[in-house]
């Protein structure tokens, strides 16, 4: 029997991912691809932990720093040294618009009509929904 979303909806679907970050969006769409009627429950904010507070943050930091630590080495690959200085309000700028970038377009995947997004807290009421 397909699962049913009490007090949000009548209608029912063959899979209800929980989460809308990367892994339930892969999970969806692949769902989808497989003929599935997907539906996605996630209370937000939209674009998931991975996007909003995990790794794209702490790679837009690493990739400054790791940028940062190979100009200071830039005699050890014949070219004249540089003393290069940190402005971390770019920094920071530039990750905000990086993971602003990426949440949009998970947004708008999430969005896209052959889901049904349910912008919502989930949780079990009974044996089938």
């Amino acid at each position: 029997m397909s699962p049913q979303l009490s007090h949000m909806s009548d209608r029912r679907h063959d899979v209800v991912v929980i989460g809308g970050g990367s892994a339930g969006y892969a999970a969806a769409r692949t769902a989808r691809d497989a003929g599935a009627d997907v539906a996605i429950v996630d209370q937000g904010p939209l674009g998931g932990l991975c996007i909003l507070r995990g790794c794209m943050p702490t790679k837009t930091f690493l990739q400054s720093s790791e940028l940062m630590a190979l100009m200071k080495r830039t005699r050890e690959f014949g070219l004249a040294p540089v003393t290069p200085r940190a402005d971390l309000s770019a920094i920071v700028d530039r990750k905000n618009r990086l993971v602003q970038e990426f949440a949009d377009y998970r947004i708008a995947a999430l969005r896209d009509p052959r889901f049904t997004l349910y912008e919502s807290r989930f949780g079990f009421v009974g044996r089938r929904s």
